[in-house]
Formats: C-alpha cells, structure tokens, sequence
C-alpha cells in the first residue's frame, strides 16, 4: 500500500459522538478509520471501522463514545485485499461533557 492516508478533518463533536470528514486519496476507495481514547496505546485501546469512499469527501461518525473524553482519530488506506497501509496524522478531539443544566425548549402548561 503506497498511498497515505489524510488526516481526518474535524466536523463536529457532541456526547457520545464525533462527526469527521476526509478526502479521497489517489484510487482509494475504502479507509480504516481507528479511534482510541487518550492516552490509551493504539495496540490496546484502539477501535475501527471501515468506510468507503463516496465522493470528493467522506463524512463519518463514530457514535458510542465517553462523553467528556479526549479521542485520537485517524484514518489508514485499505488494498483490494483489505489489509490496511501505515496510518496517517492523528487528529485530536474532545466529546462534549454531559449538561447539568435544562435545554432551553418551548412548552405548553395548561393549568
């Protein structure tokens, strides 16, 4: 595997999930995308998924995540045969911490 992978661009981040989007890289067409929780090692503490390549850019979420936790992401091209090449930069993101204060909603009280 020749072709490296691009760094996951950061899209948006909430509780329990990051949303990330890349690029295509020459004829990729599909990507491991790996996540593990800081500082856990990439041997022990990483998870991933494959994604395929739709477009220009590719858009992923990673659901099922620790709220208020640093993740590292990144992404590693995938063969015909489905091994993975060296894994590209690492982008850094925290989810956000879980509310303790009421969402300001609308509603209707009937006395």
């Amino acid at each position: 595997m020749t072709e490296v992978a691009p760094k996951p661009d950061f899209v948006t981040a909430v509780e329990t999930e990051i949303t990330v989007e890349f690029p295509a890289a020459g004829d990729v067409s599909e990507y491991e995308l790996q996540w593990k929780p800081y500082p856990a090692s990439w041997e022990t503490g990483a998870k991933s998924k494959n994604v395929s390549v739709s477009g220009k850019k590719t858009k992923s979420v990673i659901t099922d995540l620790e709220p208020g936790t640093t993740y590292c992401i990144r992404l590693a091209c995938k063969d015909a045969t489905g091994r993975s090449g060296e894994p590209g930069q690492e982008l850094i993101v925290d989810t956000e911490q879980v509310g303790c204060t009421p969402q300001e909603k609308s509603c209707c009280t009937i006395l």
